[in-house]
């Protein structure tokens, strides 16, 4: 099976300067750059890992349907204040599949599934909004076909200088 084509919505480089940290986190993904990026020594310290794999020291998964899950997360980005966010929220319910294939499912699950995965969207551009606003950085990755795109949320973001989305 042929990979399905990735999209990413990114803001554009700028020089990082030495009083920059540059700390890389992740959301909605287990600890796959962070972990890249303690053992490959390029100067880039590891962050979070905030995802339904991974627990914080309580134990407790990072179930982001939950809304004091979402609220310790924003908490923790303000703490932390990574240089590079890279999120990879859920992307089912905006999937070109489902979509195809939402005319034969009932509507009010499909209706639920969107909306769930709305609370999701808005939830990780939150986040990205907090970093572009702190002159950092973010990733977004979704499929290229997805669904997802065309919201508000996303929109929102591209519209503003320097973010661009590459496929």
């Amino acid at each position: 099976y042929a990979k399905e084509e990735r999209q990413f919505l990114l803001p554009m480089a700028r020089d990082i300067g030495a009083e920059d940290m540059a700390i890389v986190s992740e959301i909605y993904s287990p600890p796959r750059v962070i972990e890249a990026a303690g053992r490959l020594n390029l100067g880039i310290a590891p962050g979070f890992a905030f995802d339904l794999t991974t627990v914080d020291a309580n134990g407790k998964a990072w179930d982001f349907d939950d809304l004091s899950r979402r609220q310790e997360a924003r908490r923790r980005l303000r703490i932390q204040r990574p240089m590079f966010l890279i999120g990879s929220p859920m992307c089912t319910a905006f999937s070109s599949w489902q979509h195809l294939n939402a005319t034969r499912r009932d509507p009010g699950i499909v209706h639920r599934e969107w909306v769930r995965a709305m609370v999701h969207l808005r939830f990780v551009c939150e986040l990205y909004q907090e970093q572009v606003d702190a002159g950092r950085y973010f990733l977004h990755e979704h499929p290229a076909q997805a669904t997802s795109w065309p919201e508000t949320c996303i929109q929102d973001l591209l519209s503003q200088p320097g973010v661009e989305t590459a496929v």
